[in-house]
């Protein structure tokens, strides 16, 4: 007796719908926004297991601004657990007692998932008049100290990194209290401010031991590093972004200068980078395509035309996002610039100073997924060629009947 083809397609269907989808979703960072005399009554609180995109907290931060300083503390990892964890310890606050004192004390509100808050904070200074960052904790004290604090500026002020499961808690009460020292300065001041304490990246239980994969193709990249050297964004012409550049046997300075200039009628943008460390400006060229797509041409330094070791390229209104190291070199010599860890955007830019959805470099068919994929498709034929094999047994089409004659079979030759 033969089995059907429709409950073959049936068994291979169940089969297939046991094995579950996955879905890949962003992790938020918290916010924490706080200031005297804000005006938090037009917006809403955020809903709970909903990340707030970067362009929709970019639009939160603008409606709320007033002028005075605004005052940014970033620490590298921050997640909603951190408060829940930490906030209970010795109660009144918990680790946190300058940041409840002082969002308790005046208006706030909490977000406990936005995306890639940092883009948006970092990009204050398109609001403000003048923006200071302080990259160095131990510094960020004495230097305040000694400067006066004008109106219409942007303070952003990196925290000390949280380390691992065991040291966090002694790093977060160490930033609270640096926070608490930094706001008695900016209180006696007298001018009005808004504060906002929020984290770099996305910080898991497991945030020690794991090391985070690069972006896919079309996914946006929540941030490109953790520490930051140049970041430069120049209204809707370009956003650049380069965790170092080496330039030959030197090293970029945090002091390095940026440009961004478009050619309309020729479809190129070209962006200068100038740094007292080089002794020529390094100029990227870039151009669009009649297909929506934008590309690196050439980058020239010294005079010298160089070619990267990777394509850079993307749609238009995609960044482009790269983990590994990228190269310029000519032909007859060794790289002569590396750049890590690099993200850029170019032309149409929806959002100043936010980069849009990536464009990775690594291809989402990665060494690691293909062998996945081909080891679940074996498992897979595996399973549904036993499960036909056992479907197609044939059974006998006669049985023995004790009402009529007995089934005799004969076994001699």
């Amino acid at each position: 007796m033969s089995v059907s083809w429709s409950k073959k397609i049936n068994a291979i269907v169940v089969i297939l719908a046991t094995f579950p989808i996955i879905s890949f979703a962003n992790i938020g960072v918290p916010v924490l926004l706080f200031g005297f005399d804000l005006n938090l009554e037009s917006v809403s609180k955020p809903l709970a297991g909903h990340t707030i995109p970067t362009n929709e907290f970019s639009n939160i931060i603008t409606s709320v601004m007033k002028p005075g300083l605004a005052v940014t503390f970033l620490q590298d990892e921050l997640s909603s657990e951190d408060f829940l964890r930490l906030g209970s310890d010795m109660k009144r606050g918990g680790l946190f007692k300058n940041l409840q004192t002082y969002s308790t004390e005046s208006s706030s509100r909490f977000f406990p998932s936005v995306k890639a808050p940092s883009h948006a904070l970092r990009h204050l200074d398109q609001k403000y008049d003048e923006q200071i960052e302080l990259k160095d904790p131990s510094k960020a004290l004495s230097y305040l100290n000694n400067v006066q604090l004008q109106k219409d500026t942007s303070l952003i002020i990196h925290l000390n990194p949280t380390g691992d499961e065991e040291t966090s808690s002694r790093s977060i009460k160490k930033n609270d209290e640096l926070i608490g020292a930094i706001m008695k300065i900016v209180e006696k001041s007298g001018l009005s401010y808004i504060a906002f304490y929020s984290g770099k990246s996305h910080r898991s239980a497991h945030s020690a031991a794991v090391v985070q994969g690069v972006g896919r193709h079309l996914l946006q990249v929540e941030d490109a590093a953790t520490t930051d050297t140049i970041f430069s964004g120049n209204s809707s012409i370009c956003l650049l972004y380069m965790e170092s550049v080496t330039v030959g046997a030197s090293v970029l300075s945090d002091n390095a200068s940026v440009s961004c200039t478009e050619d309309a009628s020729a479809s190129q943008v070209n962006i200068t980078i100038t740094d007292s460390q080089i002794s020529s400006p390094l100029e990227l060229i870039f151009t669009k395509d009649a297909f929506a797509m934008w590309s690196l041409v050439k980058a020239v330094y010294n005079n010298t035309i160089l070619t990267s070791n990777t394509e850079i390229s993307a749609p238009v209104g995609f960044s482009y996002h790269c983990s590994e190291n990228i190269t310029f070199s000519n032909s007859s010599a060794a790289p002569v610039v590396e750049i890590a860890r690099l993200q850029i955007q170019v032309f149409s830019i929806e959002t100043p100073g936010v980069f849009d959805s990536a464009y990775d470099c690594t291809g989402f068919f990665t060494i690691a997924i293909w062998t996945g994929l081909l080891t679940a498709l074996v498992l897979i034929g595996a399973t549904v060629y036993g499960l036909m094999m056992l479907n197609n047994i044939q059974t006998f089409d006669l049985y023995d009947d004790p009402k009529g004659k007995p089934l005799t079979i004969n076994l001699s030759e």
